[in-house]
């Protein structure tokens, strides 16, 4: 599966490695230093989840939308906009697909800390 992500700018770079090439990040932790001041204008209020902020899902072509948990002020945002289905779901984020998409169609799936796996960084 592969598509154009907005994600919060510190899952960006992560996104980046592990998504197919075909795969575009809208923002990422470089912000301030390789994305035009426009960019960061839209990104901005969609991640302090003001009203404003919806604009970034209309004006350019997401197909997936990345955002921490039910307390972050871009979840709040996003589950207010028409047109999104949650498809995933863990301890440490939430992804949405456009719901006209192939992705929206497959039952979504919750992962819990139990089932996690553990860290295997050294």
């Amino acid at each position: 599966m592969s598509g154009n992500i907005l994600a919060d700018f510190q899952w960006g770079e992560y996104v980046i490695w592990h998504m197919p090439p075909a795969s575009k990040v809208f923002i990422d932790g470089r912000y301030d230093t390789v994305y035009p001041p426009r960019v960061i204008d839209y990104y901005l209020p969609f991640t302090n989840g003001e009203a404003a902020g919806k604009e970034i899902l209309v004006n350019y072509p997401h197909d997936f939308v990345l955002v921490g948990q039910k307390n972050d002020p871009a979840y709040k945002l996003i589950v207010a906009q028409p047109g999104w289905k949650q498809i995933y779901r863990d301890d440490s984020c939430i992804l949405f697909a456009r719901d006209t998409s192939a992705a929206a169609k497959l039952a979504p799936i919750i992962v819990s800390v139990k089932d996690t796996p553990g860290n295997s960084f050294p």
